[in-house]
């Protein structure tokens, strides 16, 4: 069977619209330049500028392989549907010829897969040379035969060849009941997010720089886009992402699909609402004490007199002193500790608190502290790996073992896991337990073929 190939999906303008002749299926066409808001299923009366079209359309799926008309000095008077009485009556249809055999066109058997949401329609010629409008439903594959590159489709559908049709019938076909398009009204503004604002706090030092709080700033792929000071949320037309630029690569994302009108990332670092920040004049070191305790050790020098009288050997002596001597031990023992300037900034969703404390205390003695060097994440999470060649996941804690470690979606690492190493693609964090250890990270790749290479 032919390896499936997905049908790119190219970038949509945002001020370009597509729309199709309420009275002819097969005119369809584009508008840009469009400075209203407008909302696929809704239908318009289309006058003025250029004169390239007037009448009733319906707004459809973005198709940027039909032609593009200026649409400055357009006016599109909403219509409640192709019959509405301001629409002009449309003239009666030909009847498509019936052919009593297969046609001379090359004729094929296609797969088809909507990936959208919502119903969707799809048009094709068949092996009869007739026209079929065929309704599919939400995450569901048909199978139809089709003259070759005849299916049209609208954004969101994957077609793929599957080979030669099964043996056509040479009983004439019955004239197809065409039913028409069905004219989805959605409310206005209906793609349009009720938060204004949401606030992001990763925990991550690798992207601890997207934090803040993003304002909404426009609208991309049908959804409203949100910008910060350093990054964009957006929607790519199946998930929500973070990223640097305006539909560029996700720092973090969503889950795969999504559908939500309003962002979707983890809740664990991602609410709406502003980022509030406040300043505490609260003083550390009101609170800081600690002992030092420094090991002198004291050498005790005695000397003892052994009296005659215990003895049986009679001696003379002269002047006889005992003396018994302590030395102080710490004396010359000097030492010092310092505070140099120590800044203290927490950013919640409710407070922040800043705190600069200078201080230089004379201390006798030498101390040296050591701060635990770790990866904080909320608790609970897990990083997600997948191993290059055989696709099995794995989960890890995070531990010491990724300091000092880059972590990027979608790279491959060079690592061992469970005592085995292989090279495995960086997924993002998980809320899954743990089901493995790692031991040693060597090094890191943009993708596996490479790093599967230095193995």
């Amino acid at each position: 069977m032919p390896t499936p190939t997905p049908t790119p999906t190219p970038s949509i303008p945002i001020d370009t619209y597509s729309f199709r002749d309420c009275c002819n299926s097969y005119n369809v066409f584009n508008f840009n330049n469009v400075t209203a808001s407008l909302s696929v299923g809704q239908t318009f009366y289309i006058s003025g500028g250029a004169g390239d079209f007037e009448g009733c359309a319906e707004l459809i799926s973005y198709d940027y392989s039909v032609p593009i008309y200026d649409g400055t000095g357009i006016v599109f008077l909403e219509q409640s549907s192709c019959t509405d009485s301001f629409c002009d009556p449309c003239p009666t249809p030909e009847v498509p010829m019936l052919f009593a055999t297969p046609t001379a066109c090359t004729c094929y058997e296609y797969s088809v897969f909507n990936n959208n949401s919502i119903d969707i329609y799809i048009e094709y010629i068949d092996c009869y040379a007739q026209f079929r409008e065929n309704l599919i439903a939400p995450n569901t594959t048909i199978a139809v035969c089709a003259c070759d590159d005849s299916i049209i489709a609208p954004e969101g559908v994957y077609i793929t060849l599957i080979g030669d049709c099964p043996a056509l019938s040479n009983t004439p076909q019955p004239t197809p009941t065409i039913t028409p398009t069905p004219s989805v009204t959605p409310s206005a503004g209906w793609f349009q997010c009720s938060s204004s604002e949401y606030c992001v706090l990763t925990y991550f030092t690798e992207t601890e720089l997207y934090d803040g709080t993003y304002y909404s700033a426009g609208f991309l792929n049908n959804r409203t886009y949100y910008s910060g000071d350093t990054g964009f949320i957006y929607y790519t037309g199946t998930y929500w992402c973070l990223s640097a630029t305006l539909g560029g690569d996700c720092v973090l994302h969503g889950p795969i699909p999504s559908y939500e009108i309003c962002p979707d990332l983890c809740v664990d670092f991602f609410s709406s609402g502003t980022c509030v920040t406040t300043t505490s004049t609260t003083n550390p070191c009101n609170i800081f004490d600690f002992e030092a305790y420094f090991d002198c050790d004291v050498s005790t020098t005695t000397t003892t007199t052994i009296p005659c009288s215990a003895t049986s050997i009679n001696a003379t002596f002269s002047a006889y002193t005992t003396t018994t001597t302590t030395a102080n031990p710490c004396i010359g023992v000097g030492g010092s500790i310092s505070f140099s300037s120590y800044t203290t900034t927490t950013t919640t969703n409710a407070t922040t608190t800043t705190t600069t404390i200078n201080r230089g205390l004379p201390v006798s003695g030498d101390v040296t502290y050591t701060l635990v060097e770790t990866v904080f994440v909320c608790p609970g999470q897990t990083y997600e790996f997948q191993e290059c060649n055989t696709n099995n996941m794995y989960y890890l804690e995070p531990s010491n073992t990724f300091v000092n470690v880059d972590l990027f979606t979608n790279y491959a690492y060079n690592m061992t896991i469970n005592g085995t190493q292989s090279c495995y693609i960086f997924n993002g964090v998980s809320t899954i337990s743990s089901n493995a250890t790692v031991s040693v990270i060597d090094s890191w790749y943009g993708e596996c073929s490479t790093c599967l290479e230095s193995l």
